[in-house]
């Protein structure tokens, strides 16, 4: 599984998102290429009694909803800190949208998840992308503009920046923070931010015995994340780097 940094903020509009990435792109030095802008819908999965949430795991699948194709994605910890800073596990695998890749599949129900999933959230979101560089450490800026669709309509803005290097994440929060006081960190996942603005008692339709303050099962996430690492191709020979003075 790959390990993923963010930083996120959550300005209150769509202008004011604007206005931090701005200010972002300033401090990288203004990359030249214009962003990419990408429209994708993500549809989020759980059991009815919430075992994926209390785990601290996400799985969604995302892509074009007018395509066949979708990139299913495990998510575990993605859950930001009082600075809005995460750190999750990532394990991605393409597939269609009417089926749960195998290989998640079965590191589910190894771990005793089985069946009876359902659509806990779908949004869609329109995001424009940077791709810049801080300290020397490449950087993804994204401004998100989020359209809850199930099981309410929601709307909602987030500015993320993904880099390996946790110390540039810290920097640049401290930038915001001292430039946007007015624009707080995330203080969830969008998936926990699309249930609690649609359920403020955190009991959703067909999502029973849910409720948002329970603690985390962590060894479910930490267990899946150990399957899902296994599943992880192998290289084949010619994929690996040559080994010199060897036959």
């Amino acid at each position: 599984m790959a390990r993923e940094r963010e930083l996120k903020r959550r300005p209150k509009d769509h202008d004011r998102g604007v206005a931090v990435v701005e200010a972002l792109l300033d401090l990288c030095g203004r990359p030249g290429r214009e962003p990419v802008t990408k429209r994708t819908t993500s549809r989020y999965l759980d059991t009815r009694s919430g075992v994926l949430r209390r785990g601290g795991v996400g799985l969604r699948a995302r892509g074009d909803s007018s395509e066949s194709r979708a990139c299913w994605t495990v998510k575990v910890g993605a859950i930001p800190d009082q600075r809005g800073l995460s750190v999750a596990h990532e394990f991605e695998v393409r597939g269609i949208w009417q089926e749960i890749p195998a290989e998640i599949a079965l590191s589910l129900s190894l771990c005793g998840v089985d069946g009876d999933f359902v659509e806990i959230v779908r949004f869609t979101t329109t995001r424009q992308l940077w791709d810049a560089s801080f300290l020397d450490a490449r950087l993804e800026i994204c401004l998100d503009v989020v359209a809850v669709e199930h099981p309410c309509k929601l709307e909602f803005v987030e500015v993320e920046v993904e880099s390996i290097d946790q110390r540039v994440l810290e920097r640049l929060g401290d930038e915001i923070d001292r430039r946007f006081p007015d624009v707080p960190p995330s203080a969830a996942s969008k998936l926990a931010t699309a249930l609690k603005g649609c359920h403020p008692d955190s009991q959703g339709a067909g999502y029973t015995s849910v409720r948002m303050d329970q603690e985390p099962d962590s060894d479910l996430g930490e267990r899946l994340a150990g399957l899902l690492e296994l599943a992880t191709p192998l290289p084949t020979p010619w994929r690996r780097p040559p080994t010199f003075g060897h036959a």
